[in-house]
């Protein structure tokens, strides 16, 4: 069986997506836009980063030319009455503000998109091939993907993931083989991007950056919370939440129950990989019955 590269895979799609080479147009770039939506796939620099990419850019220039997503307003918005050329920053968020702020100069490279969708998954994997990701911070693009996978399967051909020349049954084994981890941690990984998809942006932040400590069972037990709950801006107003939600649906039958369901899971995954975090997980779990019992 062939081995799946990952960069190979990036740069396939690359290629399918690119709609020109590298240009340098003033009246595209002074119609450059930037969306929230998109923003919040780029993952914060810490100050020392954010400081030596611009000391690099105002020393030697902007080298890397930003991707920009050439659309048109009807394809942003179905909406829209609009069919007009729309310009949008897919890759180099952080470069394009520096070069802006400084009134440096940028070249461009346009790419072509089949949906917004397909912009977001091109840009899960760019942050995924880069080597300066947490392991937090893998952890929730992967979980990303997979969501996005869910909405939108089959937008991109990977025919080369496939096991004795049959193809993946679930988007968690896909990504599974993709990523070379197993499919339990994809879906843990699916939790945590739908947990932290609950905190505003700028506690989300902090969260993947290190700058804020949430217990990821925490994160987890954000995912069970109602559609109406508006978005978690601080941490008391977090674990207000998911304590309130767990003692209005829990019976101490109902409570014991869990545990012991955790507490069996912690015990199989502690087996399987003799890792210290999950002998600290069924202690938890323990001290947890004692105090119910």
């Amino acid at each position: 069986m062939a081995k799946v590269s990952f960069k190979n895979t990036l740069a396939r799609k690359t290629k399918n997506a690119l709609g020109s080479t590298t240009i340098s147009l003033e009246a595209i770039k002074k119609q450059i836009r930037v969306l929230d939506e998109l923003k919040a796939f780029i993952p914060p620099p810490i100050t020392e980063e954010y400081n030596q990419l611009e000391k690099n850019i105002l020393q030697y220039g902007c080298k890397d030319s930003l991707v920009i997503w050439e659309t048109t307003e009807l394809q942003l918005d179905p909406n829209s009455e609009s069919s007009d050329p729309a310009y949008i920053l897919v890759d180099g968020h952080n470069r394009h503000i520096i070069c802006v702020d400084n009134s440096l100069p940028f070249s461009i490279q346009l790419m072509a998109f089949s949906s917004l969708i397909e912009v977001k998954d091109y840009m899960i994997d760019l942050q995924l091939g880069r080597r300066n990701l947490t392991p937090q911070q893998a952890s929730y693009f992967r979980g990303l993907r997979y969501q996005n996978e869910k909405l939108d399967k089959g937008k991109y051909n990977r025919d080369d993931h496939k096991v004795h020349n049959e193809p993946y049954g679930s988007t968690a084994e896909k990504l599974a083989h993709e990523f070379k981890v197993s499919t339990s941690t994809i879906k843990r990984d699916a939790q945590l991007a739908e947990g932290l998809s609950k905190l505003d942006k700028s506690l989300r932040d902090k969260v993947l950056v290190g700058e804020v400590k949430i217990d990821r069972k925490e994160i987890k037990r954000l995912t069970n919370l109602p559609e109406e709950v508006s978005v978690i801006t601080n941490i008391s107003e977090l674990r207000t939440s998911t304590s309130s939600k767990k003692e209005e649906k829990d019976s101490p039958e109902d409570t014991i129950s869990q545990v012991l369901k955790l507490l069996s899971a912690s015990v199989k995954e502690l087996t399987k990989s003799k890792q210290k975090q999950q002998l600290n997980d069924i202690k938890m779990h323990i001290k947890t019955l004692e105090k119910i019992l």
